[in-house]
């Protein structure tokens, strides 16, 4: 072996750009100093410096040891990004996590036989998965999965409201992953000749780590909350698991008999006698921290909302998700379904959506409605301008549509939203009802804007992302006072409701002080789902107070106010809340146990429930085949 200085100029001015930034980065972010001088010695010693093996049989036997090392470089990696360790993984997802490098390697060497090639993309797909995970749980608190995927777009309108500074171990993590891959190309090239030995060889090491994969995955399952994946399976593993998880199956037991027996269960019902107007507002991010027990805020939130109790219901949901994927909040509001019976990480907007699956939208129609969406925002977050459309939704206003006169943070506020809201109405035709849809933008994260047009009005000291969050919510709380007090002074017969669709992602610590310590509960955890809703009238309703419901039932308690007869479908969701009084993509809570309960540990009438209520959805969305026209027909 011998040893030379490199006389590659593209190599060297690589090496000497990043040898400089090593320490340059590190005193810009404020990082170890000491750190940066370390790396930028690693970073000039695999530079400068090449080496020559003489021997292909030696230089086979370097690239064979890298071969087998890399899977550890990567893992390894991995859990410097993310800022962790392995010692909540014992040796299987260890080793599967290895696997799957190793799979990964091993399919690239087949497809252009260069080993040098197999290992950098070997290191890039997983080191980029992973940094797009640790900033996907920073941003949202949960864990990057195969279908946020397929929301690209969507992460790509909201990108810029975020700060994407890499923490110490993101940078050290991308400073040795590309220390590792010019260190590379300190060995000579290795060529291999294909030949249909070395290919069949290939092949079965390939089916070999596959099969390896397969048998060991089977005894670990994947894990959705917060970032519990990453911590006991390994977030390459993780991600893998869930793969297999966005195939939704028939549920067990199903069959078209099991549809038509319920039927017979619940009518058809008679015209209403009277349709008032419907405005449903879903506001981003809104939230309410005091179903943690206590409040760290230095004044009032929402006391426009704390005073509504004439002609209003109101109460708590549980949602499905926390920090985003808002587009699920939606859907299960719209539809009447739950996202537990979705595979975890699914957009149904994205996925699964098809233009016959049941909704308000049509329902209404029936009755006459003129079926309005809006939101202040892009159309094709969440591919809302395709699926409003297939909803049956006749107008959309989307940001072009809005005046943008009165924005907070750059955003269309709520404010003005609501005045857009009223202006829409007020130029309907009298003769014909109005159902609207609105969702605001006002809340969105992140919550570290620090334009000189917006001032923080609520401390929470050595909270800065709460402080600016619940700033925004009480904008929200003034924004309401001025919708409702206008309503009630309007003759149109109107119903609003109002919910959030998750609560925000602020600072972790801020959670864990709200609730006295970590989540380890999943009655703790279910509080982090909480959202507050009201449906209020300007013209007399049975006033109710609900403490725990969930954002599926809210189209059954929006119908009842209005006065709409129930169609067949809200009247059996009716029946289900009655035995099941909340239910969400974790579990639902158990009235015989007093306490949130995974769903795979229901029992008795609510394990039965469930199960009808998994049945219909089944039917509604997947099954079209089928599908019931008696639930899900859309006749009144």
């Amino acid at each position: 072996m011998r040893i030379y200085f490199e006389n590659r100029k593209p190599k060297l001015l690589l090496g000497v750009i990043l040898a400089i930034l090593c320490p340059v980065s590190c005193m810009m972010l404020g990082y170890s100093l000491k750190a940066g001088l370390v790396l930028m010695a690693a970073a000039a010693a695999v530079t400068v410096f090449r080496l020559d093996l003489f021997d292909r049989k030696n230089l086979s036997a370097v690239y064979t040891v890298l071969f087998l090392a890399a899977p550890a470089i990567s893992f390894g990696l991995g859990l410097l990004m993310q800022n962790t360790n392995a010692a909540h993984l014992d040796w299987l997802r260890i080793c599967l996590n290895l696997l799957i490098v190793i799979f990964l390697q091993l399919v690239i060497f087949l497809l252009c036989a260069n080993v040098r090639i197999a290992l950098i993309i070997g290191q890039l797909i997983p080191f980029f998965l992973t940094l797009a995970h640790t900033y996907v749980f920073s941003f949202r608190g949960n864990s990057l999965t195969p279908t946020d995927l397929l929301s690209i777009q969507t992460a790509a309108n909201v990108a810029a409201e975020y700060d994407f500074t890499p923490a110490a171990p993101t940078l050290y993590a991308l400073i040795l992953t590309a220390i590792f891959i010019l260190a590379l190309f300190t060995l000579p090239r290795l060529h291999y000749e294909r030949n249909p030995k070395g290919m069949i060889a290939q092949g079965l090491s390939i089916i070999l780590c596959l099969s390896c994969l397969m048998m060991g995955s089977t005894k670990v399952s994947p894990r959705y909350w917060q970032n519990y994946g990453s911590l006991y399976n390994g977030y390459l593993l993780n991600f893998m698991l869930q793969i297999k998880d966005i195939f939704v199956e028939p549920p067990v037991g199903y069959a078209e008999d099991t549809i038509e027996d319920m039927t017979a269960q619940y009518s058809q019902e008679e015209e209403p006698t009277s349709t008032p107007d419907i405005i449903v507002i879903m506001d981003e991010s809104f939230a309410d921290f005091r179903v943690f027990g206590q409040e760290l805020a230095d004044a009032p939130i929402m006391p426009y909302l704390d005073s509504m109790n004439e002609n209003t219901i109101c109460g708590f949901l549980t949602a499905s998700i926390f920090g985003g994927s808002t587009a699920n909040s939606e859907y299960e509001f719209l539809s009447g379904n739950t996202m537990a019976f979705f595979p975890q990480g699914s957009i149904v907007y994205q996925q699964y959506y098809s233009e016959d699956s049941w909704s308000l939208v049509p329902f209404l129609k029936e009755y006459g409605y003129n079926c309005v969406a809006m939101h202040p925002y892009h159309a094709n977050g969440w591919m809302r301008d395709t699926i409003y459309p297939k909803m049956g939704f006749e107008e959309l206003y989307f940001l072009p549509d809005f005046p943008q006169e009165q924005l907070i943070r750059e955003y269309v506020s709520d404010r003005e939203m609501f005045e857009q809201i009223i202006r829409i109405q007020e130029s309907q035709d009298v003769d014909m009802p109005l159902f609207l849809f609105g969702v605001t933008v006002q809340n969105h994260g992140g919550y570290a804007y620090e334009g000189a047009d917006f001032q923080n009005t609520v401390s929470v000291e050595g909270y800065p992302e709460a402080s600016q969050y619940l700033t925004l919510a009480r904008e929200t709380d003034r924004a309401v006072e001025y919708l409702i007090e206008h309503y009630k002074t309007v003759e149109r017969d109107t119903v609003i409701v109002f919910f959030g669709d998750h609560m925000p992602n602020v600072e972790p610590a801020f959670y864990e002080e709200l609730n006295g310590g970590p989540f380890d509960t999943l009655d703790d955890q279910m509080k982090k789902q909480m959202v507050p809703f009201f449906v209020w009238a300007n013209f007399d309703i049975e006033e109710r107070q609900i403490p725990c419901s969930s954002i599926n039932y809210l189209p059954l308690y929006t119908l009842e106010a209005a006065g709409l007869p129930l169609p067949p479908y809200m009247q059996f969701l009716k029946d289900t809340e009655a035995v099941i009084p909340a239910i969400n993509a974790y579990g639902y809570y158990s009235a015989q146990e007093q306490c949130f309960l995974p769903l795979e540990d229901a029992s008795g009438a609510e394990a039965d429930a469930i199960r009808a209520y998994e049945y219909l959805q089944y039917n509604n969305m997947f099954d079209s085949e089928h599908r019931s026209e008696h639930f899900f027909g859309n006749e009144p």
